[in-house]
């Protein structure tokens, strides 16, 4: 599965062939027609994986900052989440065969109050919850270019990270002006 993250990461699962991953993963192609049949069945795994790895910001969330903390902190798992999922998404993946459901996105809706009775209100927590998840999965995916056309490539990265949690905290902030729960929030 490693082999097959790197390669769907760094070429996009169009360029990728279940041979390239078997020779990448140094075993036999049969071996990976046997356990996953298609590539497509490979590349719906590794995005799994993925997501299952960067899901700990799934656990206890005090506030806004710390779950925009912890998503810019997954370098690794979520730069190749991010690219996998954009190479797939760009070839015209369904998003719902890829990923099934959208825990961490649906948690983000529920605590910005998109159960409420009002209509506008569920709204407005699924608009907020849809820009955050674009400016997180964006800045991972565009993250090299935004810093050099930024003058950000002198800067201290820890700080620019603390920058950015901070404005990814206000973001999290509805419209009407109502607020993420700041006390702590055990999601099931």
């Amino acid at each position: 599965m490693t082999a097959a993250e790197q390669l769907f990461a760094a070429r996009g699962p169009a360029a990728v062939s279940a041979r390239d991953i078997a020779k990448a993963a140094g075993v036999n192609y049969g071996l990976i027609h046997r356990y996953f049949g298609t590539k497509d069945a490979v590349l719906v795994e590794t995005i799994q994986r993925l997501r299952t790895r960067i899901g700990k910001v799934e656990g206890v969330v005090a506030d806004e900052q710390t779950i925009a903390s912890n998503l810019l902190d997954l370098q690794d798992e979520f730069t190749a989440y991010t690219r996998t999922l954009a190479w797939a998404l760009l070839a015209g993946a369904d998003p719902r065969e890829l990923l099934g459901n959208f825990p961490a996105i649906d948690n983000m809706i529920r605590e910005l109050g998109g159960q409420s009775e009002d209509e506008a209100d569920r709204l407005e927590a699924k608009v907020v919850a849809g820009a955050v998840t674009s400016l997180v999965l964006g800045w991972r995916l565009f993250e090299p270019f935004i810093i050099t056309a930024t003058g950000l490539d002198a800067a201290d990265p820890a700080r620019v990270r603390a920058v950015l949690a901070q404005v990814l905290a206000q973001t999290e902030k509805l419209p009407s002006g109502r607020t993420v729960p700041t006390e702590p929030v055990r999601r099931p």
